[in-house]
């Protein structure tokens, strides 16, 4: 284990110092970047969950975290306390996901094979292609963390396999929100995956018990995430929807990747030689080792998932799978790849494991073959243009992506500061209070009452009350921005964002099954101690 985790690092950390010895300008970060920040900044003011990050946009925010799932942004505020820089930040919070996923895909592969294996596989699982490439070319810090869950959830579905107790059906319910949490995407490739290994192994066991501990594992993980998924779903027309209309112009599967540029050739390049190795590595797996039934049924499922994975890539499968809900948030299809990593993994460790026990001189074999696709990634990632530039911080934190759908183009917005709260007619007295993110209280006092601007987009959840009575509030023509007509007088007028019915709801059932969760724990907890303490009797 102490080799996995410096292998974790020694894979992650170059990427911080690959520009002259400083961070790189890899495409994701920039994004991240503004982001993060704002995150920060909202949850600092204590707001548990920010939805509305007010500083993007000049001030006038954007919606972001109600929509791009927010577990990143919480890592690297962690991460941000702990080191009290933001470079230092995404690194930290990096290193850690990666060698929180090598223990995590340890203890999955664990149960599946001995520890020979296992350690291979776990090597594998950090440093094939796709993995590396989402660093080194992408900075896609979420995908990264969702590395951690994907195992996680697996090991719970192994461990319930054998013994569906309380605690393992939480720990992949828990598990599986957190992927939702983290990355939205592979969340849903993965629940297929995971449906695909659950038929596999119901059909040739004859059981119901792996649909059933899937079942589980999906109710239980989206009632968890509920508070960000079912606003983010129910919502979603309240945005601007550019992101997802670039999805649909450009699907990302074989036939764009072939044509594309370099980046989408090379991915192309993944799929082919991961599905060859899989294959390979199943073919070189002894069945006279892998005598366990379960064992064998794990393997068969991850060479189904790996050809699987493949055709789902192809340009037909747009037609197959527009059908299926919600797999437009899957954005490219390429996100595949990030199973690939895992199925390739698994039957690799298998096969090395039984090579070894059987016949050593396959073992070389496969080394050549796992080795080549290796320094293809490693040197795919070594030559990725980003590296060389170091990065520099965007001069402004604007994006156009989830901002209000009514809401002007973020190039047309007055860049030059504003006030939080000033009146666009009329004339009054303005004593800013209390001014918070998502929070602003002001003491007006107007002869002849005044028509008052909150520097921030009108968005579903922002709220305006004199004297503790809610106000009518519209948006500004032009701007977009929120006013409210205040009578003469003077007056406590109060802006803030709050939950909407919709948000309260889905906080009351993530509230909800996080109190079942910890029933059951502590309830299983106890009947373990009731069984030991019988059978020690």
């Amino acid at each position: 284990m102490v080799f996995l985790i410096a292998l974790a690092a020694a894979s992650t950390v170059p990427f911080f110092y690959a520009a002259g010895g400083h961070l790189p300008q890899a495409h994701d970060l920039r994004i991240h970047w503004v982001r993060m920040i704002a995150f920060d900044e909202v949850l600092r003011s204590g707001v548990l969950y920010p939805r509305w990050l007010s500083s993007l946009n000049y001030g006038l925010g954007a919606a972001t975290t109600s929509f791009y799932a927010p577990g990143i942004y919480y890592l690297m505020s962690v991460s941000h306390w702990v080191t009290g820089n933001w470079t230092s930040a995404i690194e930290l919070g990096v290193v850690s996901a990666a060698v929180a996923s090598a223990v995590a895909f340890y203890g999955y592969a664990r149960q599946l094979m001995p520890s020979l294996g296992a350690t291979i596989a776990t090597a594998l699982y950090l440093l094939l292609p796709y993995r590396m490439i989402d660093l080194y070319h992408r900075g896609a810090l979420a995908e990264l963390l969702g590395f951690v869950w994907m195992p996680l959830v697996l090991l719970s579905f192994s461990l319930s396999l054998r013994r569906a107790s309380a605690l393992n059906l939480v720990m992949g319910g828990v598990a599986f929100g957190a992927l939702v949490l983290t990355h939205p995407p592979t969340a849903y490739v993965f629940a297929l995956t995971l449906a695909i290994i659950a038929v596999v192994i119901a059909i040739r066991s004859r059981s119901w018990r792996p649909l059933v501990i899937v079942f589980v594992f999906g109710i239980m993980g989206g009632a968890l995430s509920a508070f960000y998924s079912l606003p983010a779903f129910l919502e979603l027309s309240y945005v601007k929807q550019e992101i997802t209309a670039t999805f649909e112009a450009r699907a990302g599967d074989l036939k764009d990747l072939i044509t594309g540029g370099p980046f989408e050739q090379m991915l192309a390049a993944i799929a082919f030689t991961g599905l060859v190795l899989s294959l390979a590595c199943y073919f070189f797996s002894s069945k006279a080792w892998v005598s366990e039934k379960s064992v064998r049924d794990d393997s068969i499922g991850w060479l189904i998932v790996s050809v699987a994975l493949v055709g789902a890539m192809a340009p037909f499968s747009r037609m197959l799978l527009r059908p299926l809900p919600g797999f437009n948030i899957t954005g490219f299809l390429w996100r595949w790849l990030a199973i690939q990593v895992i199925s390739v993994a698994i039957l690799a460790g298998l096969a090395f494991q039984a090579a070894w026990r059987s016949d050593r001189r396959r073992v070389v074999l496969l080394a050549v073959l796992t080795g080549t696709v290796l320094i293809f990634g490693f040197s795919a990632s070594a030559v990725a243009v980003n590296l060389r530039l170091p990065f520099e911080a965007p001069s402004a934190a604007v994006e156009e992506a989830f901002t209000p759908a009514g809401a002007p183009g973020v190039g047309d917005l007055d860049a030059s500061p504003a006030p939080v709260l000033s009146c666009v007619s009329g004339d009054a007295t303005i004593s800013v209070v209390e001014s918070k993110p998502l929070h602003r209280r002001a003491e007006m006092s107007s002869d002849a009452g005044c028509v008052l601007e909150s520097h921030t987009f009108v968005f579903p959840g922002w709220r305006a009350t004199i004297d503790g009575r809610e106000a009518s509030a519209w948006s500004h023509e032009t701007k977009g921005t929120m006013l409210v007509e205040v009578p003469p007088g003077r007056h406590e007028v109060t802006v803030e964002f709050i939950d909407t019915p919709v948000r309260r709801i889905a906080g009351w059932v993530t509230c909800g099954s996080l109190a079942l969760c910890m029933a059951l724990s502590l309830g299983g907890a106890a009947a373990g101690r009731w069984r030991s303490a019988g059978n020690e009797a």
